[in-house]
């Protein structure tokens, strides 16, 4: 079996250094890659976001999580901690970048309304991933979809100090950053393959939990230009952020599913048991 990356290398991927998966991984060439891999019979397997899971089924595309890799929210709201904003209502008149369409920005507008920020009163722009550049030449006043684990440790290992903003904390409900995602027919005819392949990731973020710098060992093997400070940082603030279980609540589905359809993302909202293999509903 193939399975293809969300993006990068990264520390999010740690985990799968210290389980014997037995497939092959692919790093891809863009971020949009992955799920068109699987909805094309190209790859069985790929990493990816709750978000982009349910838009795709939203459009008709036949794809569902069958594991859980990180169960919680990594994205935030960053701006300078020296800069002029440090309430989301500053950010009027302001200007604020974003990288993927349409869930930055359809987040971003959240945030926004639950804090009494007008309408259209903030200016958005596209840095594509340069996130952290872009706030630190001053390019841009806050950015939309930082990760906790990395930008926001970035930034400090560029020496600017960031204030973060919760997105759930502010109208956004909680999704699941990094799940495994396969096509419906591959599931039905690879159940247990795929269930040994969700058993190995799941034993592989124990022990990177347990066995932490074996763990950083490990991904520093596979990914030698990344022995440095930044992603030794990284590595260490994304060990608590992995999923403990494979099970999901199927409500927390089906809420941001409805969330995407009420801002306008899709044009319908799927069910859990459409995006979730019955593995992962209790």
């Amino acid at each position: 079996m193939r399975l293809v990356l969300d993006w990068l290398p990264n520390p999010d991927h740690a985990p799968l250094y210290m389980a014997d998966l037995g497939c092959d991984i692919v790093v891809p060439r863009d971020p949009d890659e992955p799920l068109a891999a699987v909805a094309n019979g190209d790859a069985e397997l790929c990493l990816n976001y709750q978000p982009n899971v349910t838009l795709a089924r939203a459009r008709g595309v036949p794809v569902r999580a069958v594991g859980v890799l990180i169960d919680t929210v990594l994205d935030t709201l960053m701006v300078r901690l020296d800069g002029p904003v440090s309430r989301v209502r500053d950010l009027a008149g302001r200007r604020v970048a974003y990288a993927v369409e349409p869930f930055d920005r359809a987040m971003f507008e959240v945030i926004a309304e639950h804090n009494g920020l007008a309408s259209g009163s903030w200016e958005f722009r596209s840095v594509g991933f340069d996130f952290t550049r872009a706030l630190l030449d001053d390019r841009v006043d806050a950015v939309m979809g930082a990760f906790r684990n990395y930008e926001v440790i970035e930034a400090a290992c560029l020496g600017m100090p960031v204030r973060v903003f919760e997105i759930t904390d502010h109208g956004v409900p909680p999704f699941a950053q990094l799940v495994l995602v396969a096509r419906d027919d591959v599931i039905a005819s690879h159940r247990p393959r795929i269930a040994q392949i969700r058993r190995a990731m799941a034993a592989g973020i124990e022990r990177t939990r347990t066995e932490p710098r074996s763990a950083l060992d490990a991904y520093l093997r596979a990914n030698p230009g990344h022995d440095d400070e930044f992603h030794r940082l990284a590595f260490a603030a994304t060990v608590p952020l992995f999923a403990v279980e494979q099970r999901q609540d199927p409500r927390r589905w089906s809420d941001f599913a409805a969330f995407l359809m009420d801002r306008g993302v899709a044009d319908r909202a799927p069910t859990a048991r459409d995006l979730l293999a019955e593995e992962l509903v209790p």
